[in-house]
């Protein structure tokens, strides 16, 4: 599948109007040119950019980096690639667009971006199933924390990530920036807590929750099955989270009061999965 230039160019107005471009299969890869920054496919990788709503109903989002393209591509089919100058990128892709840097500008909602962009299909909701390391996120609200957690949870060696709805979205641009890739290789799937309880009884999973007044990691014994959850950066964990699991904490014989959330996360992360 690849968006037909032609179509775009020939369907401009309708297309400011409506918001939409129509996916076209099996055309030649071939590199067009786009020099207006009011082109309406422009504004179309914009919208799939800062619109969740809208990257969900496309199931299409917008990657940034020379480096993460690349190594996306290798896996996930990649839609679309925008470029300053021809063949930048080594990376293959249905359509390749040559691009202003103002264009790369607006569409990554940078100030110095990489001169090269991509957009590859949305990942469908992730089985969770298979999984003896879950991560849980609870209110995550920070883009740039929830990426950082992504990226800790695939290094560290945990199998899947389940969002509770109050958390932000994982295919925000900055989360995608600060996951490195984690977000398409990781199993993700987002729901209500009665989802996630569904979740965690096929497997019985002992599940161990982030509180600054929770005991020691190091003095709770621990074993897969096991998942973990970590909430807000500014009020923690949910009411029902506090109620239904294992509170645990970093000890920190320092003279601060707490750790940013991605950082707990990581060490909590890295001494669960390496002591099991």
């Amino acid at each position: 599948m690849c968006f037909s230039a032609e179509e775009i160019i020939a369907s401009e107005t309708k297309l400011c109007n409506h918001h939409h471009f129509k996916i076209f299969s099996n055309q030649e890869m071939i590199s067009r040119t786009i020099t207006s920054l009011q082109h309406p496919f422009v504004k179309y990788c914009v919208k799939l950019r800062t619109d969740k709503s809208f990257r969900q109903k496309e199931r299409k989002v917008v990657i940034c980096g020379s480096k993460l393209i690349t190594e996306l591509s290798t896996y996930t089919p990649l839609k679309v690639l925008f470029e300053t100058d021809a063949h930048i990128n080594a990376a293959k892709a249905d359509e390749t667009y040559i691009v202003s840097e103002e264009i790369i500008k607006k569409i990554s909602g940078m100030q110095a971006p990489e001169p090269v962009l991509g957009v590859i299909d949305m990942p469908e909701e992730g089985d969770l199933s298979a999984c003896n390391y879950l991560l849980i996120l609870d209110g995550i609200a920070d883009p740039g924390n929830l990426g950082t957690l992504l990226r800790s949870a695939l290094a560290l060696g945990w199998d899947g990530v389940f969002l509770l709805h109050n958390t932000c979205d994982p295919f925000n641009d900055k989360a995608l920036r600060a996951a490195k890739g984690a977000t398409f290789r990781l199993p993700l799937q987002s729901g209500s807590w009665d989802d996630l309880q569904m979740v965690l009884k096929k497997k019985k999973f002992q599940v161990l929750s982030a509180d600054l007044k929770g005991t020691p990691y190091n003095k709770i014994p621990c074993s897969a099955p096991l998942a973990l959850v970590l909430g807000s950066e500014s009020h923690g964990t949910s009411a029902q989270v506090k109620q239904s699991f294992t509170p645990i904490s970093v000890p920190m014989p320092g003279p601060m009061e707490s750790l940013n959330v991605a950082m707990a996360g990581a060490i909590l992360l890295a001494h669960l999965r390496g002591s099991n």
